[in-house]
């Protein structure tokens, strides 16, 4: 059955307002002193992508053999406009929150990834349809340069990785466990007889003397 073009058409229309919104989020990038080279990358790489997406709306109609793939790139892109948009975010309200940017960042890429791993799914997702004539020769090598550019792009997080913050409550004890296998707790003043394998146990009765 061939995908409606007004599905194809809403879709698009969607994914535009959803990268306008990081474009306008994006504003204070540009003279931010903290943000990592990435973030400067994708604030001028997002016009591209919404130049890119207007094209396709543009020129989609007599191309029915694309609607269907179209309209599933469509539908990805306001997911990585969002997620771009909060990343984003985080330079802009640096005035208002007082933690340092690393932990800023921390906060909101460990929902869904750094900015330009984001960055690169978008323009592969994009990569992945568009094509003459319903984008221009030129604007296929830009899109083209713009992944090989985010591509090389040093990593915004550098080599820090996310902490972890416990917090206690209460009065009784806060087991933690970060690494790998399994974890025994005795609570209580017995003895704990722990087993990495799956047999049985046999206790001798006590002897009396």
């Amino acid at each position: 059955m061939p995908t409606n073009p007004r599905r194809v058409e809403t879709s698009l229309e969607y994914a535009i307002a959803s990268i306008r919104d990081a474009i306008g989020t994006s504003n204070p990038i540009h003279k931010s002193t903290e943000a990592p080279e990435a973030f400067k990358v994708v604030a001028k790489q997002l016009p591209l992508v919404r130049d890119i997406l207007t094209s396709v709306k543009s020129n989609f109609t007599g191309h029915v053999e694309e609607h269907s793939q179209l309209l599933q790139m469509a539908d990805k892109c306001p997911s990585f406009g969002r997620q771009l948009d909060d990343l984003l975010d985080v330079v802009a309200a640096g005035p208002e929150d007082k933690r340092p940017f690393l932990e800023r960042y921390h906060a909101v890429a460990n929902d869904g990834g750094t900015i330009e791993c984001v960055m690169k799914k978008l323009l592969l997702s994009v990569g992945a349809v568009v094509k003459v004539p319903l984008v221009t020769e030129d604007q296929l090598c830009e899109l083209r340069a713009a992944l090989k550019e985010i591509k090389s792009t040093p990593a915004s997080m550098g080599n820090a990785q996310p902490g972890h913050v416990f917090h206690n409550h209460a009065d009784g004890i806060q087991p933690i466990h970060l690494g790998g296998g399994g974890i025994n707790i005795n609570q209580g003043n017995g003895p704990q007889i722990n087993t990495p394998s799956g047999g049985t146990f046999h206790f001798a009765p006590p002897v009396m003397t």
